[in-house]
């Protein structure tokens, strides 16, 4: 009889074909210039998004898009086993991995990079999900990372986001995300939504946000780069706008699902 790891991901039980839903932006402007994959500045990739793809857990997604590809699961609402006494809130546990092949050459900072983004997702979605309801109850979370490029947390927050879902979980609206990249090649400021890896290893900065569209209401913000504050504040609102239209597919995939 096989031995089942209770933290180990398991993966699909069946293969499934690649759908792939495309997110794209018409611009007014016809001088916007193309990047390198032929997409323009403010086009996201095409994405695959899937729910239910882990029978044993709770809540599980798959996520992927053309370089990065990852798989999340969620078990619980259950007893906290840190916590002795009652608490009125629930707490959120996340662990984030990588596979062992998910990068493309070897680095030395998987372990930082690793609880990086499991903080990040716990303290977006701490404000996301109705923790009154779990009562001295703990909610874990876990991603494995299949493919890694560069620009995964947006992908996990999505990923974390239709898992829970997925498992039922309380929330106050859905959590979306999108990833913006900048540099500064001429004396305009060039801002690419959803910046590959390529991309994001040549920028100067990155702006990254967890967004609740229905409470127009940001769980999680980082920045990186030097930039002025109407730069900052244009790529923030560049970024919301790519949460929209993540959003609507998100919504889609769990209406299917169920």
């Amino acid at each position: 009889m096989p031995i089942q790891h209770s933290k180990r991901l398991r993966g699909p039980q069946e293969t499934l074909p690649l759908t792939s839903l495309s997110c794209k932006v018409t611009t007014s402007t016809k001088s916007s210039s193309q990047r390198q994959d032929g997409r323009g500045e403010n086009e996201i990739r095409p994405m695959y998004l899937k729910a239910g793809t882990i029978h044993q857990a709770n809540g599980s997604s798959y996520v992927e898009t053309c370089d990065t590809k990852l798989i999340c699961a969620v078990y619980g609402p259950r007893d906290n086993p840190k916590r002795h006494q009652f608490s009125s809130k629930g707490n959120i546990f996340c662990e984030v991995t990588f596979a062992p092949f998910s990068w493309h050459e070897r680095v030395s900072n998987q372990d930082s990079l690793s609880k990086e983004y499991s903080s990040a997702i716990v303290q977006a979605f701490e404000s996301a999900v109705c923790l009154e309801s779990y009562p001295k109850a703990q909610i874990d979370i876990y991603i494995n990372i299949l493919e890694y490029s560069g620009n995964c947390l947006s992908y996990a927050f999505i990923a974390a986001s239709i898992a829970l879902a997925d498992a039922g979980i309380e929330m106050l609206d859905l959590v979306t995300s999108c990833e913006s990249a900048f540099s500064n090649e001429t004396s305009i400021q060039r801002v690419c939504v959803d910046p590959s890896g390529e991309e994001v290893s040549l920028c100067k900065g990155r702006v990254v946000i967890a967004y609740m569209p229905s409470l127009n209401k940001i769980s999680y913000l980082s920045m990186q780069g030097e930039e002025t504050i109407d730069d900052s504040m244009q790529n923030v609102i560049t970024c919301i706008e790519g949460c929209l239209r993540i959003y609507k597919y998100m919504k889609e995939c769990i209406m299917n699902w169920t």
